[in-house]
């Protein structure tokens, strides 16, 4: 037998005292294998922007869904614990005449209809008539008592507290065995007092163990109550005399009778009849989702008139919608004093990805002396030219510039952002010019040199390859090797890199000041020079570059900075408890062309570290937020690590959409093309002459590496939505196309063309072609822009790459183990060297405007689709590079579409 107690009061509060005391009482009455549990519901986590549908019981099973991670969802485990339960007693405080708000909570985001039997009945009857182990736990008897704890003396202080915790439990069929009411309970624990309410809950918790696992318990309340079925009071009056039990919606009628003395009293009678329709039983849960489901179907056909004033109030939120102020943070920033600008000798490079995120920080390149690297010229030892790429042709592969920038501003800049300029209000910035000489990572407090202490919930140490907070945090050490470089073009825009056998030279023009920047690596002594040396120390080092030779003759000696590079060995792990390391206190990259990586990598911790704290999570979640930040940056770096060694280029992040390492976009840019299609297809002769809409979503210049090492370029099909289901069945089964059901809704205007994209009346996604211009030869296409991959092909001299068809990723459900694939493979469409289908074109406009918007709408809007809407919205359009309208005959029937790797 399984007890559950469930405390909606505060921590050994009256409500929580009086649980207790049943729990004991049931546990001695009890079996002695009987297993008691209890849940605080004001102590869990429930994320709210999350419904009851969006637990995995509303399909069936009591599993936990992979939800935000941002915010911790304790729902499953309660859940779980409520469907093992043979009994359950629920205490709760009474506030303003009803129970917490934070209980209400509780019951609307976990328990309704979703845990209700008569639609897990109707669910299973749609689906075939199966019942699954979890759906049989939902059926299982138990029995449930109810205690209400209230500080006033008067009954008008307490009407709602009984009643409104009886609906927590009629969905899922729970009987009510035993209910009370306690009155005067003004201070914490003063319910202690009244032996009386000891006594009740003692009753309680023994009359729930002899009705436990019985189909038809029995009530063994004291008060009976005036319902005979929910045993309480609470009664609506009805036209004529008819009445209605306010709790448990049994009707019923008044009765009016003389007693002896000739006084008429008057009582409520509620027959059986009126008792099947209460919503405390089956017959009448099945008559109201009859009901809903009729009223919706009704309803469906109008939603599309008020689709518009819908779309026309949300806009309102911009204006009228109240900005809630965020909890925030307090960051105190310690920075040691002696921290000389040379720690900044030069500039760093910025990669467009950092510059993105640069941007989206507040800080502009270009206002920290960024200008933009336009080409790249390498020249060997002896002067000859290696190769010149221009990279401002290839800009349009990134969505930002690839840009260099003073180092010391960019951190004067970032300092100022955070503490001067932070305009958001929420958090509080300080910056204390002292060092950190001790820290306690459990407790989260640093000790500085004046010995003030500091604690907080989370400390950041980013002091560098020689960490001082790593070494106090107790970060595993581990052996670091000290490399001696020496850090000491005349085109604007253009970085000049020279290649020698133990050292990589490159200088660039400045772009704010015109000033040449020198950067060099290279293996040599231990040197320590007074600025009358370096000069002549740099001609001698450089001397068999004529080139850099001569610039280093100009260059102020008293501008050079000598000084050691560290190289560290991987550490294990970045974190102790409350405590992270950053940047080059957790890792260095080996030297490379681009000086100012490892700044750039840093940024990119700072900026994950704030993405995963950004829900204001518990304190006692700290630790394991800092786990999963250094699994993903450690990912990361590794990664780099292996393309510096080996000169790979680097991945779109659209990679997100494809289903597993083997594909990847052939181009390096951060910029990839997609293609947006809605056909219509109409007199299908397999329809019997009738037709039906698609759209779909294409990503182009994918390429596919084969099991064999050889690959493939092509585009992939992330998804296809259509109207009709007997296209889906065919392609989904017989071609593996990854095909999906929605409302798709098609309008061809003059002049313009619209598609919108709705499940059951919630639009989610829409297209529109505008100010059409209707092409004279419709065979006559437009020359279709260079894609990224051609751009790269053209720049390297290569002949351009066509893609050879249309991937689509197959996956087959096992059945029984959910998660498990029976089989998954990859499959083009149509093969390599096949004859393209004959097609006679008889429309071609071309539109000189389009928009594409995606809205996610939510779990109970779109229940199957949330999912799918919230990435296509998440996508983001930079530019429409062509849209048009073509009408064609003939169509490809997809029938040759083959599964690659086969075996």
């Amino acid at each position: 037998m399984k007890v559950l107690g469930l405390s909606g009061g505060s921590v050994n509060g009256n409500s929580e005292i009086l649980l207790k005391c049943a729990l004991q009482a049931a546990q001695e009455a009890a079996p002695k294998d009987t297993e008691i549990n209890f849940i605080r519901i004001p102590e869990m986590s429930i994320p709210s922007h999350l419904q009851a549908s969006d637990l995995e019981s509303a399909k069936g099973a009591i599993e936990e869904i992979k939800a935000d991670l941002s915010v911790p969802d304790d729902r499953p485990f309660a859940l779980k614990l409520i469907m093992e339960a043979d009994i359950i007693i629920f205490s709760c405080p009474i506030y303003s005449r009803v129970i917490p708000g934070i209980v209400k909570h509780f019951q609307d985001k976990t328990m309704g209809p979703f845990q209700d039997t008569a639609m897990v009945r109707f669910r299973r009857k749609m689906q075939g008539g199966t019942y699954t182990a979890e759906d049989d736990l939902l059926f299982k008897p138990r029995v449930a008592g109810l205690i209400a704890v209230g500080g006033a003396e008067r009954t008008e202080w307490t009407p709602f507290g009984l009643p409104i915790m009886q609906q927590m439990w009629f969905s899922m069929g729970v009987q009510v065995v035993s209910q009370f009411q306690v009155h005067s309970c003004g201070l914490p624990g003063s319910v202690l007092l009244n032996a009386e309410a000891i006594r009740k809950a003692e009753e309680l918790g023994r009359a729930l163990v002899s009705q436990a696992g019985k189909e038809n318990a029995e009530f063994l309340g004291e008060h009976q109550g005036a319902c005979p079925l929910c045993h309480l009071d609470m009664i609506i009056m009805m036209p004529g005399n008819e009445i209605e039990c306010a709790t448990c919606g049994s009707r019923g009628r008044l009765v009016v009778r003389t007693d002896a003395s000739g006084e008429q009293i008057v009582s409520a009678a509620f027959d059986e009849a009126g008792q099947k329709l209460s919503p405390f039983r089956e017959l009448g849960k099945e008559i109201h989702l009859q009901e809903i489901r009729r009223i919706s179907e009704n309803l469906r056909p109008q939603m599309a008139s008020v689709q518009k004033r819908r779309e026309e109030l949300k806009v309102l939120d911009d204006a009228w919608l109240a900005k809630l102020p965020s909890t925030g943070h307090k960051v105190t920033i310690f920075r040691s004093s002696s921290v000389p600008n040379e720690v900044f000798p030069g500039v760093v490079h910025l990669t467009p990805n950092i510059t993105s995120v640069l941007e989206r920080l507040g800080v502009s390149a270009e206002s920290v002396g960024g200008g933009e690297i336009c080409r790249v010229n390498e020249y060997a030892q002896n002067g000859t030219q290696i190769s010149s790429v221009d990279y401002q042709s290839q800009g349009k592969m990134w969505q930002s510039a690839w840009r260099i920038a003073k180092q010391l501003k960019l951190f004067n800049e970032l300092l100022s952002v955070v503490t001067t300029k932070n305009t958001a209000g929420d958090t509080l910035y300080s910056v204390q010019e002292i060092s950190v000489v001790d820290l306690d990572v459990e407790k989260g407090t640093v000790v500085l040199e004046n010995r003030e202490k500091f604690t907080g919930d989370l400390i950041v140490g980013a002091d560098g390859i020689l960490s001082h907070t790593r070494s106090k945090a107790g970060v595993p050490k581990q052996a670091w090797v000290q490399d001696e470089r020496d850090s000491a073009a005349k085109n604007s825009g253009t970085l000049t890199c020279w290649i020698e056998d133990d050292r990589i030279s490159l200088a660039c023009l400045g772009e704010e000041d015109n000033s040449v920047h020198l950067y060099s690596v290279y293996q040599g002594d231990d040197h320590h020079f007074k600025d009358t040396e370096k000069k002549t120390f740099l001609q001698q080092a450089f001397s068999g570059i004529p080139h850099v030779k001569a610039l280093a003759s100009s260059f102020d000696a008293s501008n050079m900075v000598v000084d050691r590079v560290y190289q560290m060995k991987s550490l294990d792990n970045w974190t102790q408890s409350r405590f992270v390391l950053l940047g080059n206190a957790a890792y260095t990259l080996a030297p490379a062309l681009f000086q100012g990586l490892e700044t750039g990598m840093a940024i990119e911790d700072a900026v994950s570290l704030a993405t995963i704290l950004s829900t204001n999570p518990l304190s006692e979640e700290i630790p394991a937020r800092l786990k999963l930040c250094e699994e993903c940056r450690m990912a990361r770096v590794t990664k780099i690590k292996s393309m510096l060694d080996s000169r790979m280029t680097s991945r779109t992040l659209l990679n997100n959409l494809l289903p597993n390492d083997s594909f990847a976009f052939a181009a390096p840019g951060t910029v990839a093309e997609a293609t947006l299609t809605c056909t219509t297809l109409d007199k299908m002769e397999w329809l019997g002459g009738s037709g039906y809409d698609m759209t779909s979503l294409m990503l182009h210049g994918v390429r596919y590496t084969k099991k064999d090492g050889s690959s493939i370029l092509g585009s992939f099909l992330t998804l296809m939505f259509e109207n009709l289901a007997d296209p889906i069945l065919s392609g989904r089964e017989e071609a593996g196309f990854p095909k999906l059901f929605c409302d798709i809704d098609v309008r061809d205007e003059k002049g313009s063309f619209e598609v919108s994209a709705s499940w059951r009346g919630q639009q989610f996604g829409k297209l529109a072609w505008e100010d059409l211009k209707e092409s004279e030869d419709p065979n006559h296409a437009p020359e279709p822009e260079t894609s990224e991959t051609q751009t790269q092909s053209c720049a390297a001299g290569k002949e351009i790459e066509k893609e050879k068809g249309v991937f689509v990723y197959r996956y087959i459900p096992r059945v029984g183990e959910r998660g498990k694939p029976d089989d998954e493979y990859v499959v083009l469409a149509p093969p390599p060297n096949r004859p393209a289908v004959s097609t006679a074109l008889t429309r071609r406009a071309v539109a000189q405007g389009a928009r594409i918007s995606f809205d996610a709408r939510n779990w109970k809007e779109l229940p199957t689709l949330h999912h799918t809407a919230s990435r296509l919205a998440e996508i983001p359009v930079l530019e429409v590079v062509r849209a048009q309208i073509v009408e064609s005959t003939g169509v490809d029937d997809l029938s040759a579409a083959f599964r690659l790797d086969k075996g």
